[in-house]
């Protein structure tokens, strides 16, 4: 069945190639910094390394952003625990993280090469992490 959600965020260039909005260069080479999160709150990055779709990514019930290939996203929030969500072309794939004030934590969106490409949320280290921060594209937030 197929997943009607739409890719909020998505735009499409003149060439009809789908584009995600990117952050700023300044706000990119902030990122690239990976800064500590402020007092009592936590840093949670989704990164995205190869990708078939654009992937919109939601922190509990809020859509972030989007993510396609060589991309990432920076969330700031509270401690707690969160349901984060990456709607893919045929399913949404979910992962609870849980957040202590002042950690830093990724999650790298994945998917199977399948015919119909399954897409999943997997925790990856911090060295794993901030590669994929370093060599990808910081896109913008959804405030």
């Amino acid at each position: 069945m197929p997943n009607d959600t739409p890719d909020v965020g998505t735009r499409f260039s003149g060439r009809g190639q789908p584009e995600v909005p990117m952050a700023a260069p300044a706000d990119d080479a902030t990122g690239d910094r990976l800064v500590a999160p402020s007092a009592g709150a936590a840093a949670l990055y989704v990164v995205a390394s190869r990708l078939v779709s654009i992937a919109p990514i939601m922190v509990g019930r809020a859509n972030v952003g989007s993510l396609m290939d060589h991309t990432w996203i920076r969330v700031d929030v509270a401690s707690g625990s969160y349901d984060v969500t990456v709607v893919g072309p045929h399913n949404n794939a979910t992962r609870t993280v849980q957040l202590g004030a002042g950690s830093t934590r990724f999650l790298e969106v994945t998917f199977t090469d399948d015919v119909r490409p399954v897409y999943r949320l997997e925790e990856v280290s911090d060295d794993a992490g901030r590669a994929a921060v370093l060599a990808g594209k910081r896109v913008q937030k959804i405030k």
